[in-house]
């Protein structure tokens, strides 16, 4: 294996990973590599709902922004972008933006019930069917 200094992987995308030629068509994506970029993205959501988490813990008990808890959650969302970075090279941008919109309703949506004691909605139930149905549609769109 050849190794390439970091600055040129960085500049250069495609090296270290599989692309398929252009001309068969420029949004083909196998089966397992959208896998990998829908689990990375679920990760990098994961890690921004624990820091949401730890937020809320520090507003609840009228902490400042440089308390430990918020300065924690701020720590988890600069984490989450290196998730971010991996799962746009396996899935295009769009389908990164559906796929952590639907992940981001569904966390949040959970953590609000079962730790903090908030009803779900009917309106809340109907969103998150829609936004299923949209990251269905963008899994098959490319």
């Amino acid at each position: 294996m050849v190794s390439r200094p970091l600055a040129l992987c960085i500049t250069n995308p495609s090296w270290g990973r599989a692309r398929v030629s252009p001309s068969i068509t420029s949004n083909f994506r196998p089966p397992m590599t959208m896998f990998w970029g829908y689990f990375l993205c679920a990760m990098a959501t994961c890690v921004i709902i624990a820091g949401d988490y730890y937020f809320k813990l520090a507003i609840e008990d009228g902490d400042t922004l440089l308390s430990g808890r918020a300065l924690l959650g701020v720590a988890l969302y600069a984490a989450s972008a290196a998730l971010w970075f991996a799962s746009m090279r396996f899935i295009t941008l769009a389908q990164v933006g559906v796929a952590a919109s639907i992940f981001t309703l569904l966390a949040l949506t959970a953590l609000g019930h079962v730790f903090f004691q908030e009803k779900i909605a009917h309106r809340d139930v109907i969103g998150i069917s829609l936004a299923i149905g949209a990251v269905l549609v963008m899994a098959r769109a490319v």
